[in-house]
């Protein structure tokens, strides 16, 4: 489709209207510049025939997807402050419950957006999911070099896709 170039000038404003009134040049023909892009409604696609998507709709998935990560991302925080707290809870007090309920409720809510838990602890260390914060001599522990000793912060996976790595102690 080709754009059709119009020639206008200002006839004049009229206090009562908003702006001045656009009308083209009386006597001439609409010329055609071709290097001019089309507006207006394009040519219906051919039967059966993949439609382009915008460029404005895949800028907007790509922001709300990567608002999305930050969100589990700081949900993933909470499930560690709160899997803390289950950790120095001594008792099993109506709080304790409920801080167990909320944590089991949160990492539900993280498995529905497709992020599981690593499962490093005894594992062997692998730096494709694993982050070593500090290292423990292995004859002290009485366990393999290279074993995970100690999780600090459990990390997670979206598929084979890493998330957040396990922050680890590692034998060495």
């Amino acid at each position: 489709m080709t754009a059709i170039k119009i020639p206008v000038r200002v006839v004049g404003t009229n206090t009562r209207r908003r702006g001045p009134t656009l009308r083209p040049e009386a006597g001439r023909r609409p010329q055609v510049d071709p290097a001019v892009p089309a507006l207006g409604i394009a040519d219906p696609p051919e039967k059966g025939a993949r439609t382009p998507v915008a460029t404005e709709e895949v800028v907007a998935t790509q922001e709300v997807a990567v608002a999305q990560d930050r969100l589990l991302a700081e949900v993933i925080s909470i499930a560690d402050n709160l899997e803390r707290a289950l950790a120095v809870a001594r008792e099993d007090t109506p709080i304790r419950q409920g801080v167990a309920i909320t944590h089991r409720d949160v990492l539900q809510l993280l498995r529905r957006h497709g992020l599981e838990r690593i499962d490093a602890h005894q594992q062997p260390f692998d730096p494709q999911w694993h982050e070593a914060i500090d290292v423990v001599p292995a004859r002290e522990l009485g366990v393999a070099p290279g074993t995970v000793v100690q999780v600090m912060a459990p990390g997670y996976r979206r598929g084979e896709q890493l998330f957040r790595p396990a922050r680890v102690v590692v034998a060495q």
